[in-house]
């Protein structure tokens, strides 16, 4: 599915499948999405500030330059996502995991 730079914001989508979509640019700001599947989804330069994403999987997902500032990401699988750039300001690193290579590439602040 292509989404490209479509805006999700504030949006109620708890359980969706993003599988393998094309989210580039889309915009989740504010979205309620637990336990969403966002694996192997493209969301390079997405917005998902303020998201609530406990228990989403982002395994696989390629999300360089996303935007996590202040999102819920207890429970989050990034398994395998390419991170480089990702933007996780005020957001709890300690409530997901995330491997060593993936913690030298994202920015804290």
């Amino acid at each position: 599915a292509v989404a490209a730079e479509v805006d999700f914001s504030n949006l109620t989508l708890a359980d969706a499948k993003f599988v393998e979509a094309n989210l580039e640019g889309a915009s989740f700001i504010g979205a309620v999405a637990q336990r969403a599947d966002f694996s192997k989804a493209q969301l390079k330069n997405a917005k998902l500030g303020g998201a609530k994403l406990s228990g989403a999987s982002f395994i696989g997902a390629v999300a360089e330059n996303a935007d996590f500032s202040n999102s819920t990401l207890d429970r989050v699988n990034f398994y395998g996502a390419n991170l480089k750039g990702a933007i996780f300001r005020g957001v709890d690193l300690w409530s997901f995991d995330l491997s060593h290579d993936q913690q030298q590439v994202i920015r804290r602040c």
